[in-house]
C-alpha cells in the first residue's frame, strides 16, 4: 500500500509539473526566456526537485523522434522542452517531458520516470489574431 501511495503521489506531482509547464508555454505562445523564468519560479514554488547539469544532459537528448530540443540553457529543474520538427513558421507545438522521482534510501539511489505531453498548436502572432 505504501508503494502504491508513493507512486501515486510521485505521478501526480510529475503530471502537475508537466501541465504547469505546458500552460506557461501556451500563455507565452512560445518557449522563450520569459516563459523559462516563469517555469523556474513556478517549479520552485511547487517544490519540484532541482537537477544537476549532468542529469539534464543525460536525460534531455538533442533530438527525439520528430522533435528537437529547445531547452538550450540548463534549467534549474529537470524538464525538457522539444519543438516539433514538422512545425512551420506560422504553426508549431512543443513536447514537454517532466520526471517523477522515486527515492530508494536503502540503496542510496533514485529512479526517474518520464511523463510527457504536448501543447496545443500555437500560432505566430499575426496568424493568432486571424484565428481568434
Amino acid at each position: 500500500i505504501i508503494v502504491l501511495l508513493a507512486g501515486s503521489i510521485a505521478y501526480s506531482k510529475a503530471f502537475r509539473v508537466k501541465n504547469k509547464i505546458i500552460d506557461i508555454i501556451e500563455k507565452h505562445n512560445t518557449y522563450d526566456s520569459d516563459a523559462r523564468d516563469e517555469i523556474t519560479s513556478t517549479l520552485t514554488g511547487l517544490g519540484y526537485r532541482t537537477a544537476s547539469k549532468n542529469d539534464y544532459t543525460k536525460n534531455c537528448k538533442d533530438k527525439i523522434s520528430g522533435y528537437t530540443l529547445v531547452t538550450n540553457a540548463y534549467p534549474n529543474h529537470l524538464y525538457c522542452v522539444y519543438k516539433a520538427d514538422n512545425s512551420t513558421s506560422k504553426k508549431y507545438y512543443y513536447k514537454v517531458v517532466a520526471y517523477m522521482y522515486f527515492d530508494l534510501p536503502v540503496i542510496g539511489a533514485y529512479v526517474k520516470i518520464p511523463v510527457s505531453g504536448e501543447t496545443k498548436v500555437l500560432y505566430a502572432d499575426d496568424d493568432w489574431k486571424t484565428v481568434n
